[in-house]
């Protein structure tokens, strides 16, 4: 039986770290995911009860697998990412003004570059998202700020 258990959580490990695999692929494909419009809350990593605000695709819907990129103008999302993660956790100074514009690019790219997370496009998407970017947090209930943690 233990054996068994063994097997199992294996396999459970295995079948994670293919779809960390498919969550960091390049932005490359980052045109196969939709345009982030609104913000949705995230779970903190390995913090249960500690989330943040990060953009997604329809208000409070979870889909957060979406992307931003260079054009994209007078979106929630934009300035989400600008706020609660670009100026708060990473100190871009950015006008907070929804414009996913060359300095807002430029800021990401920096981000994704001294992250080591190629390719630096300044193209937000999922793996920017999970393996570049900090964000503001909460710890819940209570509304208590934890300060900038990277997210699932």
């Amino acid at each position: 039986m233990r054996l068994i258990r063994r097997i199992t959580a294996l396999i459970a490990a295995l079948a994670a770290g293919c779809a960390m695999t498919v969550a960091i692929a390049p932005s490359a494909v980052a045109a196969d995911w939709p345009t982030c419009n609104a913000w949705s809350w995230d779970q903190v990593l390995g913090q249960a009860d500690s989330f943040a605000r990060v953009p997604s695709v329809g208000q409070f819907t979870g889909r957060i697998n979406c992307q931003l990129k260079l054009g994209d103008f007078d979106n929630t999302g934009v300035a989400v990412l600008q706020w609660l993660s670009l100026n708060t956790c990473h100190g871009a100074g950015l006008e907070v003004d929804g414009d996913y514009g060359p300095l807002t690019s430029n800021a990401v790219k920096f981000i994704q570059a001294g992250s080591h997370l190629p390719p630096a496009d300044g193209v937000y998407e999922p793996g920017t998202r999970r393996f570049a970017l900090r964000w503001a947090a909460w710890h819940f209930p209570g509304e208590t700020p934890i300060g900038c943690q990277f997210v699932r």
